[in-house]
């Protein structure tokens, strides 16, 4: 919870007398709000709480940044290791963050995200195996979307789905 008020040198030294007097009041709220959480199930952030733990996240773990920046999520998504690396030390120095190395931005993705793994599929013969990230890719813009046919597309689909068996 965020205060937008400070009641240092103001402090209510009878506070607690204060509080003794509405326990009845603070009883009732309290149980309404028990009771409230058992329909639900679960606790209900705020929305001031949900932006104060992003940045929260984002100063701890900058891999959130820039995967809210410069990437999408998806079961159907992958992109090469290389070109995923080149656009993340991109993003660090622009946020003028120390980029990390490749190694350890593979494990911050796959620990930022479950569904994210990185694997080397098999190659055809006589072709360079790389490797893949699988379950996020950069975040098209929107001429890269459109210079695609939609059988372009769906060839793109059917190619990283025969790397990954």
């Amino acid at each position: 919870m965020q205060f937008t008020e400070s009641f240092e040198g103001r402090e209510n030294t009878g506070l607690t007398e204060e509080l003794l007097e509405e326990l009845p009041g603070i009883l009732n709220l309290a149980m309404q709000g028990l009771r409230r959480l058992r329909e639900r199930g679960y606790f209900e952030l705020p929305a001031s709480s949900a932006a104060a733990i992003d940045r929260i996240l984002r100063k701890a773990a900058p891999i959130f940044g820039f995967i809210d920046d410069r990437a999408e999520l998806g079961t159907d998504y992958s992109e090469t290791r290389e070109k995923m690396f080149e656009e993340y030390v991109a993003w660090a120095e622009d946020n003028k963050h120390k980029p990390m190395t490749k190694t350890s931005f593979v494990a911050a993705l796959e620990d930022a995200d479950p569904s994210i793994k990185c694997t080397r599929p098999r190659a055809a013969e006589g072709e360079k195996r790389s490797y893949r990230i699988f379950g996020i890719r950069l975040r098209r813009t929107q001429d890269e979307r459109q210079a695609k046919s939609p059988m372009e597309e769906a060839a793109e689909v059917i190619d990283l789905e025969s790397r990954r068996a």
